[in-house]
């Protein structure tokens, strides 16, 4: 009789035998006009559905004992396995190519990633200590030990998966839990949707979807009625109706907006606001996109979303918050437009959020409002419905009214 024992570990090489010792790497994945839709994502021990938190505002999500930020903490500090090559192979192809290409590169052979998983299998490690685990792999060890690291490690297991439905996901790994000030700095999100793979979308990325999108849509409502939809109530029905370069921009958006949540709570939602900073580009680029202008320097000037964002120029910091003071000088010019030939418009929002001035940054700062995280019960209550029509409707009648606003005398100044 065959002893058991041996059977098995019999079955398991031939098994591990199965999968190819290379990655598949797509060459026309991320090329203009080419859409690869994402697999099945990874089956990650921390995971959650948003259509399970329906009618709840996003930062509540975010806040609840079994939301989000809970997920993101606990994960960190889970102790996982590396499973066999099988396992891992089939996780690391869960990402796009851009990703697969930075873990090529990462090793001396095609077979890298076969021989630094294999050699670290059944090794344990946490998020925290991945990277350790990775740069001490002796002879595998790849140069981009953080690249490749994070992707073992989600391939077996670790990170937090995010469902928002049958085709859109995003991971989430690596972030801390903000004890520390740094703390801020850590983490990655990662989109996947029908548009391509699951991909770390850059903000310029993200601005250059969003910039397609929208120069190729006369009327994006849609768009954004599933954006606001998700962000005052986590209703996510809106993505399935999207075209799937839609899908693929409000999943990275969301994917992002997450992170950038994530580490305005790690600062009790005072500095780092940047998931505000995100939302507001996105939602004044429907007036922008609609007349090819961006504010910069106090002056409208051709340009896209992309534009946006920008290194600064006293330090090593960049991103969308770098252009803050002039797009929300645009943002205040055309609420003061829409106050004058639509009051009605904004009037709506200016009774629920109590704000003035600016109706895009009123709504972001209105939902992510630091008493928030004392107050839970305050943000359940929000009137979120009402909301979401207010916002909708101001932000269709604002594409609507972009070529007026150019002539009128609140946008003289910027000329």
């Amino acid at each position: 009789m065959i002893n058991r024992v041996f059977l098995s570990l019999l079955l398991a090489a031939c098994a591990q035998d199965d999968a190819p010792h290379t990655l598949d790497i797509a060459d026309d994945d991320g090329k203009a006009d080419s859409f690869t839709a994402a697999g099945d994502p990874i089956a990650m021990q921390h995971a959650l559905h948003l259509q399970d938190f329906d009618g709840s505002p996003y930062l509540l999500v975010m806040l609840q004992d079994h939301g989000i930020k809970a997920n993101l903490d606990a994960d960190y500090a889970t102790t996982y396995e590396v499973p066999s090559w099988t396992t891992v192979r089939e996780g690391v192809q869960s990402f796009d190519a851009k990703v697969l290409r930075k873990i090529a590169r990462s090793f001396d052979s095609t077979t890298g990633m076969y021989h630094l998983a294999s050699s670290l299998e059944g090794k344990a490690f946490t998020p925290e200590s991945m990277v350790g685990l990775v740069s001490h792999a002796g002879s595998n060890r790849p140069s981009d030990v953080y690249t490749v690291a994070e992707v073992l490690a989600m391939a077996s297991g670790a990170g937090t998966l995010v469902t928002i439905d049958d085709h859109n996901y995003f991971y989430n790994y690596g972030y801390r839990s903000g004890a520390e000030a740094d703390d801020v700095k850590s983490g990655r999100s990662f989109g996947a949707s029908p548009g391509h793979p699951a991909n770390d979308a850059s903000d310029t990325f993200y601005l250059g979807e969003l910039g397609k999108l929208l120069t190729g849509n006369p009327d994006p409502t849609a768009f954004y009625s599933t954006l606001v939809d998700t962000l005052t109530r986590s209703h996510v029905a809106g993505f399935a109706a999207l075209p799937t370069l839609g899908q693929a921009v409000a999943t990275d958006f969301l994917a992002i907006y997450t992170a950038e949540s994530d580490r305005h709570i790690m600062s009790e939602l005072g500095a780092h606001a940047w998931e505000n900073d995100l939302a507001e580009v996105t939602f004044v680029s429907t007036w922008g996109t609609a007349v090819g202008k961006v504010m910069k320097d106090r002056h409208l000037v051709d340009g896209t979303p992309k534009d946006y964002w920008a290194m600064s120029p006293v330090s090593n910091r960049s991103g969308i918050g770098e252009t803050r003071y002039d797009r929300r000088a645009l943002q205040r010019a055309i609420t003061s437009y829409e106050r004058v030939h639509h009051p009605e418009l904004v009037a709506a929002i200016e009774a629920i959020t109590g704000h003035r001035t600016d109706m895009f940054g009123a709504v972001m700062t209105y939902l992510n409002d630091s008493r928030f995280l004392t107050d839970q019960a305050a943000l359940r209550s929000l009137p979120t419905e009402a909301l979401r029509r207010a916002f909708v409707a101001f932000l269709v009648q604002v594409r609507v009214d972009a070529s007026d606003m150019l002539a009128s005398p609140e946008f003289a100044p910027y000329l």
